[in-house]
């Protein structure tokens, strides 16, 4: 706010100076509190970021250990049907059968 040319004294000069600064100082003051606000709305944006970053790791994590879980069951079904349909007289029937051999066969359907 710039001050007239014609004051008729110093201190009305000084006393529209003194009115300048104030007026500037509350409008300091308005945009310190926007900035605080901004910052704060800044801080959690950042924290909703994080934490949908750590929801994307968790999902994938899920997800792997999903994929998994159904190879898993896959080969255990595999090897439980052939368990069941084989000739073979030494092969046991139980499914305490599925153990090792699970495994193994769990490797051969990743490949």
């Amino acid at each position: 706010m710039p001050l007239p040319a014609s004051y008729a004294t110093e201190a009305e000069k000084v006393d529209a100076l003194w009115v300048t600064v104030t007026s500037a100082i509350e409008k300091l003051n308005c945009l310190w509190s926007e900035v605080a606000l901004l910052r704060s709305q800044v801080d959690k944006f950042n924290s909703s970021q994080s934490a949908v970053s750590s929801l994307r790791l968790q999902f994938r994590d899920l997800e792997e250990g999903l994929l998994e879980a159904l190879v898993n069951v896959e080969c255990r079904l595999d090897v439980l049907h052939r368990s069941q349909t084989s000739s073979d007289p030494h092969r046991s029937q139980t499914t305490s059968d599925l153990g090792p051999e699970t495994t193994d066969t769990c490797l051969d359907c990743m490949d």
